[in-house]
């Protein structure tokens, strides 16, 4: 089970008065562990009886506006807005600089033709002077990960680094799992929302080694390109299956 923000949104005041199941209260505390957001949604709510009780008592019913207020609330977690697109990330730069390997110097390659007005806007979103790097797009073997699919592209001679595409459908939640091994992903379309960040066309966001996250895709779904080295573990029941199946670990 995985829950997204507007699910953990819905069941706060229940969490709070302790009026669900203990394994639904479970759930929420984990996404509120990692979801910065939903926890200051969930300090707002706390906060909201004192607040009122501290209120002048007056005519006025303070239900509908703390009704509009949750509303409010709501269609903001439901409707995110991203940043600007976002540069190459600090950790990257010098690497880059130095030369860097194969999938990043690619990486780097599509987030310079996204805004120099020749990125392409149709699958697989990536522009002409790349797809001649890499195989035919026919050829990729696409690997299903529950309602995502991925496709290796490349592998630096060198160090073994790798280089993917990843096409999530549609309000699909990416399962929790921790990098045994750094993790650099750029938005190429869509957007997707990971580590209490929503994050669209051109952003990019990098992982260290033991970093550990569950992105959530929006309504459009989203298509990424991802440079990932070592192994991915994830952390749910029957982890060990999806691992298997997804073929990440090696």
């Amino acid at each position: 089970m995985s829950l997204t923000c507007q699910d953990v949104a819905f069941l706060l005041t229940e969490y709070q008065e302790n009026a669900i199941p203990w394994d639904d209260r479970l759930w929420i505390k984990m996404h509120l562990s990692r979801c910065p957001r939903c926890r200051s949604l969930a300090a707002d709510l706390a906060a909201l009886p004192e607040l009122i009780r501290s209120v002048q008592p007056c005519e006025t019913d303070l239900a509908p506006l703390a009704d509009r207020a949750l509303a409010g609330a709501l269609q903001r977690l439901g409707h995110p807005k991203c940043q600007e697109p976002t540069p190459v990330p600090e950790a990257l730069q010098d690497r880059l600089a130095a030369g860097g390997d194969l999938p990043l110097r690619i990486l780097s390659l599509v987030h310079q033709t996204m805004f120099n007005g020749s990125f392409p806007r149709q699958e697989p979103y990536l522009p002409r002077e790349v797809l001649s790097l890499l195989p035919p797009p026919e050829l990729w073997k696409w690997t299903p990960t529950g309602r995502a699919r991925r496709a290796l592209l490349a592998v630096d001679p060198n160090e073994g680094q790798r280089l993917s595409i990843l096409h999530a459908s549609p309000r699909c939640q990416i399962p929790a799992h921790t990098h045994h091994g750094t993790e650099s992903l750029l938005v190429l379309e869509g957007q997707m929302e990971d580590l209490g960040r929503c994050l669209g066309n051109g952003q990019w966001i990098h992982l260290e080694q033991g970093s550990s996250h569950a992105p959530y895709i929006f309504e459009e779904g989203c298509w990424c390109l991802i440079r990932d080295e070592g192994t991915v573990q994830y952390t749910e029941p029957l982890a060990w299956l999806r691992s298997m199946a997804s073929g990440l670990t090696h």
